[in-house]
This record gives C-alpha cells, sequence and structure tokens, in this order.
C-alpha cells in the first residue's frame, strides 16, 4: 500500500514539474516572439536608423 501512495505522489510532482516546464516555455517563446516582432517592426517602420 505504502508503494503505491509514493509511487502516486511521484507521478503528480512530476506532473507538476511539467506544467511548470510548459509554462515557462510558453513564456519564453512568447518573449522571443516579441523581440522578432519588435526588431521586424523597427526595421521596416525606422530602416534608417537601424542602418546606423
Amino acid at each position: 500500500m505504502k508503494n503505491e501512495e509514493e509511487e502516486k505522489r511521484i507521478e503528480e510532482n512530476n506532473e507538476e514539474h511539467e506544467m511548470k516546464k510548459i509554462r515557462y516555455f510558453s513564456l519564453v517563446m512568447k518573449n522571443e516572439f516579441h523581440k522578432l516582432v519588435l526588431k521586424h517592426v523597427f526595421i521596416n517602420v525606422y530602416p534608417e536608423e537601424s542602418n546606423e
């Protein structure tokens, strides 16, 4: 019985860890996406300034 409870706890911890990883990853991706968009906008809207 003790073993089953232990396994269940470990499984729950792993799931929680996966969720945190996924959340972190999506945050990082969103951040990168924003940087790309900003860069794109900056290059297209202010081309003379980006050439310096």
